[in-house]
């Protein structure tokens, strides 16, 4: 070792910080090295000498401080003074933190206001949006209740087996949009849910995805916007979309968690995609026979 890393041991072993492993090899290292023994000396006693001197300073300051005359009392009138002073300055103090307080906080709600105030105007514009869509004529849709559960009969070109169209198993969702989390919501968050949930029921499918995708944006917790999103792409073809979403409400929405895995079912065997996991799932809901579900799966078996 360096004579930096023998001084550093040497003066660890003064201070009692070595091990009694650690002072055995030094001993030893001293031993079998005698100009290493005396390097170890000298660092001792340099040690040594300034503990002492650092010791007699501390004594000579004692006493220095011991043998200076004591200074006069104030007199009662400078002491008011010095009293009021310093409580003048406590008052200054605790104003000053209040008005900082003061101004965060009024930053805060102008930021709040702001914000709302921005939301508010998305609003606006995705309801301008949403009646210029109800002024374009557009084909008539079917009604959800309307579809019947039954395979589609329509053949393939050049063939002659059957279609799956997942519009003809799909279940239509109760209470839509009626589970909307409301501890720190903001109104325009209820309002753009409420607005999606009316653009599904009158089959604009894009726009009520427009205003899921918006609430989710904005907080992205909550379950109900995320049901109205899955089911928004579910009804416009969008079926791989539509799985991602029916996979995370079925995780993170107990309530729904069967109606999700039923969609999900859906939308796996029309992108005829990832056979084993639409197997996988078809078995799962088939094994529990008080599924929610279990009579329509039966009729995919």
């Amino acid at each position: 070792m360096d004579n930096y890393q023998l001084a550093d041991r040497v003066e660890a072993w003064m201070q009692g910080r070595l091990t009694t492993a650690q002072i055995t090899e030094l001993r030893n290292a001293m031993a079998n090295d005698p100009a290493m023994a005396r390097e170890v000396e000298l660092h001792r006693l340099t040690v040594q000498a300034g503990t002492f001197l650092a010791n007699q300073r501390l004594k000579n300051n004692v006493l220095e401080w011991l043998q200076r005359p004591s200074e006069p009392v104030p007199a009662t009138e400078e002491v008011v003074v010095n009293a009021w002073r310093k409580w003048t300055i406590i008052v200054a103090a605790i104003a000053l933190l209040l008005f900082l307080w003061a101004a965060l906080e009024y930053g805060n709600i102008r930021q709040e206001q702001q914000k709302n105030w921005q939301l508010e105007q998305e609003n606006r514009r995705l309801q301008e949006l949403l009646e210029q869509e109800d002024r374009v004529p557009t084909a008539p849709s079917v009604p959800d209740d309307s579809i019947s559960i039954k395979p589609s009969t329509e053949k393939k070109s050049g063939g002659t087996g059957v279609v799956f169209s997942p519009m003809a198993y799909y279940v239509p969702p109760a209470d839509l949009g009626g589970v909307l989390r409301r501890n720190d919501t903001a109104p325009t968050v209820a309002q753009s849910l409420d607005l999606g949930v009316a653009a599904f029921k009158n089959g604009k499918f894009k726009t009520a995805e427009r205003y899921a995708r918006q609430v989710l944006t904005t907080d992205a917790s909550q379950r109900e916007a995320l049901r109205l999103l899955a089911f928004a792409q579910f009804r416009q073809g969008k079926f791989l979309e539509a799985s991602h979403a029916f996979s995370g409400l079925s995780t993170i929405y107990p309530s729904k968690k069967e109606e999700a895995e039923w969609h999900l079912l859906l939308c796996y065997r029309a992108l005829n995609d990832g056979k084993t996991a639409y197997k996988a799932l078809l078995k799962r809901i088939l094994a529990n026979p008080d599924h929610a579900f279990y009579a329509n799966a039966q009729q995919l078996k």
